[in-house]
């Protein structure tokens, strides 16, 4: 049987030691890790956002220009496309116009391109107008100016067509008019009919003017006055609380990193030159530190002796409890023999002839002729309890062979 050498065991530092340790490293860490969220914040998300809504409605729907907007699909077309046309270079200018004849600053296309998005939703109807800016009153100012921008642009669209048309109709009357001065019979009945046909268009183009739309049902108008909520304080405990990540992390594996990767066992040293105030106060923390792990290894050494002879000593129980358990067991099936051995039947003893008392035993004679008492003879009642003992002898014997 081997003896038991006790293994040394790997002693394991903990993280809140390795942060006390490297403490400092840590702080700085958490801050740097909290002014690059604060930087990235003032960077990413410094501009302030406004959003302008409208729905849109065909103008032309009900009268002689309606462009055949009956059905749900072709309505969310439709709002698709004005959306597009919100975002289009037209608009995004006469908007710049807009807010530079408000005494505003006057910005580029590029600049409104970058800045303005327009969305529709999904079943179709209502256009969103998002805008970035440098602050909310910014930001609203462009959209409202979009949006209004959007509604001059699409009635110049709706009076432009309407207005071609009228001259179309004028231009029509006029030469009607003139042949029908030098027309006689059937063909002068025709051409009054064209005449009243054509003056009938122009008067419904007349009264689709009186009441004409820029093709907006509402408008729900940024406000220049909204304060925009400040993102800075979410990111700046995000970034802490990363950056205390980053320092348990960062700490506990210099502190279990060897002395060859950047360590000394234990705790890991610094690279960086140091006095001879931090060189002592660094020996005196190792040479407490090694001290502390000299200490632990002889309690785990000791703890382990101790459990390995409660283990032996408990096994030793044991073997003597299997062994008295033995011995019970054999004394009992002794027992139980010894209790069936009288019930077995002797073999019986073979006849003996019979002979006269002083043939079978000479010396009774010289016995009783010497009388009880005399040194020459054996007394007759000694003799009988030597007999049987004989017997009970060679019967223990024979049920001795037998078991």
């Amino acid at each position: 049987m081997t003896a038991d050498t006790p293994s040394t065991p790997t002693l394991e530092i903990s993280l809140i030691e390795a942060v006390w340790r490297y403490r400092l490293m840590s702080v700085l860490i958490v801050l740097a890790s909290g002014l690059a969220a604060v930087g990235a914040t003032q960077l990413l998300f410094s501009s302030a956002q406004a959003t302008a809504r409208f729905a849109v409605t065909d103008p032309t729907n009900s009268n002689s220009l309606h462009m055949g907007v009956v059905s749900g699909a072709g309505y969310a077309t439709y709002t698709a496309q004005r959306a597009a046309f919100a975002q289009s270079a037209p608009v995004l200018k006469r908007a710049s116009d807009i807010i530079a004849g408000s005494n505003g600053p006057r910005f580029t296309l590029e600049m409104m391109r970058a800045s303005v998005h327009t969305a529709s939703k999904p079943d179709g109807g209502v256009v969103e107008v998002t805008v970035s800016g440098g602050s909310v009153a910014i930001a609203a100012t462009k959209a409202n100016a979009v949006v209004q921008s959007y509604q001059e642009l699409t009635a110049q669209s709706i009076n432009g067509k309407r207005d071609a048309q009228l001259k179309a109709i004028n231009n029509a009357e006029k030469k009607v008019a003139a042949q029908l001065a030098v027309t006689k019979g059937r063909d002068a009945v025709s051409l009054a009919a064209n005449l009243a046909k054509l003056q009938t268009q122009e008067s419904q183009l007349l009264a689709d003017d009186a009441g004409a739309n820029d093709g907006v049902q509402f408008v729900d108008q940024a406000d220049p006055s909204a304060s925009a909520p400040s993102k800075l304080p979410q990111n700046a405990l995000i970034g802490l609380a990363a950056g205390v990540l980053v320092a348990c992390v960062v700490s506990f594996l210099r502190a279990s990193a060897p002395a060859g990767l950047g360590g000394s066992g234990l705790f890991a040293r610094s690279a960086s030159p140091r006095g001879p105030a931090e060189n002592k106060l660094d020996r005196s923390a190792h040479q407490a530190a090694e001290a502390e792990r000299a200490a632990r290894l002889a309690e785990h050494a000791e703890w382990a002796n101790l459990a390995r002879q409660a283990e032996r000593a408990e096994l030793a129980e044991r073997a003597r409890a299997a062994m008295k358990a033995e011995q019970a067991k054999q004394a009992d099936l002794a027992l139980q023999r010894e209790r069936e051995a009288p019930k077995r039947i002797a073999p019986a003893e073979p006849e003996k002839e019979e002979r006269p008392a002083a043939e079978q035993a000479p010396w009774l004679d010289s016995a009783a002729t010497a009388g009880p008492g005399t040194d020459g003879g054996v007394d007759e009642v000694e003799d009988e309890p030597t007999r049987q003992d004989i017997r009970t002898s060679s019967l223990m014997h024979y049920y001795d062979a037998d078991r």
